[in-house]
């Protein structure tokens, strides 16, 4: 299998951690009172291997990718009622295809591996076109560059976890935005806190806001002007290096979800006239000890899906919180319809709307799928 997240997160949770909260912020914990199967609409499924390791949504367009050697990022599009293969993306000279995201006609797909690229592309009508290949002012091979990747508009920003130019010791993220010249870096990221590993493990950006993951926490960045400055920490009082915390995480709005799949959690902050405050932790309805809750994270306005693929000797689930007035309630529990032991299904999760999708890379002997569900 490709180099995984899951593996790599036990190297990193050791290296460094984040300062403790100076101040605990209020919050509410929901806690979900049922558990409701989803309905599973379809099972997309493509000639890959594992094929549903990276989702995204956005309108009625779905990207997944299938990370291995000569890989593709396949667009599908909604006909109807049935969600159907319009394309497949892979960036010029990529040898694997990385994370994925998309805002509206543009999709960033990372080139995964060691020499780590990043490729745009922009689609006008039906038709889709590499229109840039990004690499960070001053990466170099084993920088990990493209692992991680958000886009908001014609805004880019990329994660580099493991940087040599800096021994190792904290990661960048780096922000790219479309000029009239061509796609151009803008801002260099790093960490505000010393020390701190695994900066650039996550990252998520929606319009002047950017989150940049890091080992047990996350960043707020926002931009003023041209600049990108340091807004905010997210984290917790009981949050820690050795949980996950920061390493995959979501925006939408106001609102950022964080995973913690260490602690079996993901938790909820939002910005309430300035200040980032916890708003929730969410936690599934039968999630025990060692099932990865909080693994993937995905929010769209009201609505939270959460991964837990390591749940029931790897066979996964995915979970679905909706949020009505300030408090967040589970409302669906999702399975894929043939989904066994192993099929790491919730390794990704992309949510829109009411409409839920659900990667499950390890299975049909490592072939993967994706599953689209609804309530």
């Amino acid at each position: 299998m490709p180099r995984s997240r899951a593996i790599s997160l036990t190297v990193l949770l050791v290296l460094g951690a984040c300062l403790p909260l100076v101040s605990t912020a209020s919050s509410v914990s929901a806690s979900p009172t049922r558990a409701v199967p989803g309905t599973q609409l379809q099972e997309l499924k493509a000639p890959a291997h594992y094929f549903g390791t990276s989702i995204a949504v956005s309108g009625a367009t779905a990207i997944v990718t299938a990370p291995q050697a000569l890989g593709s990022a396949d667009v599908f599009t909604k006909d109807g009622a049935l969600w159907k293969q319009s394309a497949s993306l892979r960036g010029s000279g990529s040898s694997s295809v990385g994370p994925v995201a998309i805002s509206g006609n543009n999709v960033v797909v990372g080139g995964s591996g060691l020499l780590g690229r990043v490729y745009v592309f922009t689609r006008t009508g039906s038709t889709w076109k590499q229109v840039a290949k990004l690499t960070g002012s001053d990466t170099v091979a084993g920088d990990f560059f493209g692992d991680a990747v958000a886009i908001s508009g014609t805004t880019v920003i990329v994660g580099a976890i493991l940087p040599r130019t800096d021994n190792y010791k904290a990661g960048r993220a780096y922000v790219f935005s479309e000029a009239a010249t061509g796609w151009k870096q803008q801002a260099e990221l790093t960490s505000p806190i010393p020390g701190v590993r695994g900066f650039g493990w996550a990252v998520a950006i929606s319009g002047k806001i950017a989150v940049v993951g890091a080992t047990g926490c996350a960043f707020v960045f926002a931009k003023t002007g041209l600049l990108w400055r340091y807004s905010a920490e997210l984290k917790d009082s009981d949050t820690s290096s050795a949980d996950g915390f920061g390493t995959s995480l979501a925006i939408s709005g106001n609102s950022v979800a964080v995973g913690a799949a260490g602690q079996n959690r993901a938790y909820i902050f939002t910005d309430v006239g300035g200040l980032w405050r916890r708003s929730a932790v969410l936690k599934g309805t039968d999630t025990t000890s060692g099932d990865s809750f909080g693994f993937s994270v995905s929010i769209s306005g009201n609505t939270v899906a959460v991964g837990a693929n390591n749940k029931d000797g790897g066979t996964g689930r995915a979970y679905v919180f909706k949020r009505t007035g300030t408090d967040w309630n589970q409302v669906a529990e999702l399975i894929g319809s043939d989904t066994s032991t192993g099929d790491s299904f919730g390794a990704s999760v992309a949510t829109l709307g009411n409409t839920t999708f659900v990667g499950a890379p390890s299975h049909a002997a490592f072939a993967g799928r994706a599953y689209v569900f609804a309530p």
